[in-house]
């Protein structure tokens, strides 16, 4: 993008962000902007241009946002596991400073627990009109619009505690990835739901049958954040255990007990329920299957004790 065209657009956005939400006169304070470890140059030089440019703010001051989040709990080191809706990315911290030659990124995050959940409710679940002489519908993508999607996966999706095992995997011809669910797995996701009703009904407007009850299956929304832990063996991507682990691999022998002491996962997709606690856990279990990895398995395994987030 050109230079000027950038310019305009952030001057246009901040402008927006101090008339709005700040309500300050941007020449009399001071600016601290919190970036991504893999922020592009050229986005960090067109905000400074902008805010010392254009709005003459009078000091600017760039900190890293895993840093950033890590000193709100009281933490100089440990991994920052930034689950964001397009990407995810597993960033060390030492010392108050991020390790940026081992940070590790996967393209999953989440958009992929969107798709996911959007292709399972189209593949399992039903829409009963309230008019009751068109009988059950088949689910198609018109019911599932941003509104119905963003009500399903803020209110009422939630992370299982209890991963699918191995021996399960390998049984099922069909696999398990974005979408992809085989009969054997739904078998056991159906048996393994926590759910008190096995069907969670969403009231919502047809354009081809009128106001209905959507009618999903629980386990769909248990099971919709599987992919993003475990990977996306159709796509090649790498999900977040994985991730979390290589990081652990390449960041120094020396710092590795302390980056496994303190796990702080954030991004959007943190807020699901009980999502921090099960990536803890898969961790913990991953490390474990490894004998050299014994004694960080239980510094994760402390670390998530007391509560999902740590």
């Amino acid at each position: 993008m050109d230079e000027d065209v950038l310019d305009a657009l952030l001057v246009e956005q901040i402008r927006e962000a101090y008339r709005t939400h700040l309500l300050v006169d941007p020449k009399t304070r001071k600016v601290a902007v919190v970036e991504s470890v893999l922020l592009p140059v050229q986005i960090k030089r067109a905000v400074a241009r902008v805010l010392l440019g254009n709005l003459r703010v009078p000091q600017i001051s760039f900190y890293p946002s895993s840093v950033a989040g890590l000193m709100t709990c009281g933490a100089m080191a440990g991994l920052v596991v930034d689950c964001g809706h397009r990407s995810t990315t597993v960033v060390p911290v030492y010392d108050c400073r991020p390790l940026n030659a081992y940070v590790v990124s996967t393209p999953m995050g989440g958009d992929m627990m969107l798709r996911n959940m959007c292709e399972l409710v189209k593949q399992f679940a039903t829409f009963q009109p309230f008019d009751h002489a068109l009988g059950e519908q088949p689910v198609d993508d018109q019911m599932l619009d941003n509104t119905t999607c963003a009500r399903l996966l803020h209110g009422s999706c939630s992370v299982s505690p209890h991963p699918v095992p191995a021996s399960e995997l390998a049984k099922s011809p069909g696999g398990l990835g974005v979408g992809v669910a085989g009969p054997r797995i739904v078998e056991w996701f159906v048996s393994n739901c926590a759910a008190a009703d096995p069907t969670v009904r969403l009231t919502i407007d047809s354009p081809k049958h009128g106001r209905g009850a959507l009618q999903i299956p629980a386990w769909i929304l248990e099971r919709v954040a599987e992919p993003l832990l475990a990977g996306d063996p159709v796509e090649d991507h790498m999900g977040l255990v994985d991730a979390v682990v290589q990081c652990i691999e390449r960041a120094p022998v020396d710092t590795r007990r302390q980056l496994v002491g303190r796990i702080l996962v954030v991004g959007g997709v943190a807020d699901v329920p009980n999502f921090a606690t099960r990536l803890l856990a898969d961790l913990t279990t991953r490390l474990r299957q490894h004998p050299k990895w014994n004694a960080l398995a239980s510094c994760v395994a402390a670390a998530g004790a007391p509560a999902g987030q740590s």
